[in-house]
């Protein structure tokens, strides 16, 4: 299956998203981090060697940094998927129950993926363990193999968990096992077509980080003209914070178009098609 134009479905998106006000809520919920880390962690050393000292005395601060990161990409993204599949299907409202029910399904999933990437990490660790107890060094070598080897599972790992959202969420009465288990079979079904996506998804990020940087300094640089008063800071901040809910809810909205054009779900009653009475999970033709 040709991967579908990227171009086209940014303009699908962002048509989409302008029917809800609640598409832009959840966006800047996911940017929310971003004022925490401003407001309470704008002193973050650049030396390794300075933050262990900087972790000890900022636990307080770390540690609700994290829980309102959690929380808020949590509700951000469970929000963002139903919405997305609510418009799209032309239903109008989101009930608090539902969205409480997907962000306690979003949870099990990230839960997965973290022990995934622990796992992975101890995986790794082992030829390095060796290399340092046996020789006294890492070769360079092993870095490379190890760096060749954590890209691709990355990447695969990531074009699944984003599946697994879709189907999790979306589909009444799969269960979670069913839901990776049709994850896997989407994405081996179209490998190449999810890798190339995911890889412009990827270049659309970087090229999202590097044109804020650069709308930011020139924003800075004609406030020094117009507004000599106002604080770089909170510029930076609160464009950043606007730009980046922008960037998340076409981000997200990608997602789901791309997994709509692979899986064809029509309603989330449609997706009920991959749950069967054994395996509780059947590929929706694409």
């Amino acid at each position: 299956m040709p991967s579908p134009s990227v171009v086209e479905m940014i303009v699908e998106t962002w048509r989409l998203s302008l029917r809800r006000r609640q598409f832009w809520m959840f966006g800047l919920l996911l940017s929310l981090p971003l004022l925490v880390q401003a407001t309470l962690l704008s002193d973050i050393p650049k030396e390794p060697s300075l933050l262990y000292t900087y972790i000890t005395t900022h636990s307080q601060e770390l540690l609700f940094f994290f829980f309102v990161t959690c929380i808020t990409s949590l509700i951000g993204k469970s929000g963002l998927i139903l919405s997305f599949a609510r418009a799209s299907q032309k239903e109008l409202h989101l009930s608090l129950h539902r969205l409480y029910q997907a962000v306690g399904q979003s949870l099990k999933i990230e839960i997965v993926t973290l022990l995934f990437l622990l796992c992975l990490g101890l995986f790794l660790s082992v030829p390095f363990v060796i290399a340092l107890t046996s020789f006294g060094s890492v070769p360079s070598s092993l870095w490379w193999l190890a760096l060749l080897f954590i890209i691709p599972v990355t990447l695969v790992m990531l074009i699944i968990r984003e599946f697994t959202f879709f189907y999790f969420l979306l589909t009444p009465d799969l269960r979670f096992r069913s839901a990776i288990e049709a994850s896997i079979a989407l994405f081996q079904k179209h490998s190449l077509s999810a890798l190339h996506f995911i890889l412009l998804v990827l270049t659309l990020t970087l090229l999202f980080t590097f044109f804020l940087n650069l709308a930011m300094l020139s924003i800075v640089a004609l406030s020094h003209l117009l507004l000599p008063n106002l604080a770089d800071a909170v510029l930076v901040t609160v464009g950043s914070f606007f730009a980046l809910s922008v960037f998340e809810v076409i981000r997200q909205g990608l997602w789901f178009r791309y997994f709509e054009r692979l899986a064809k779900p029509k309603s989330p009653a449609d997706m009920s098609e991959v749950v069967e009475v054994e395996s509780e999970v059947e590929m929706p033709r694409a």
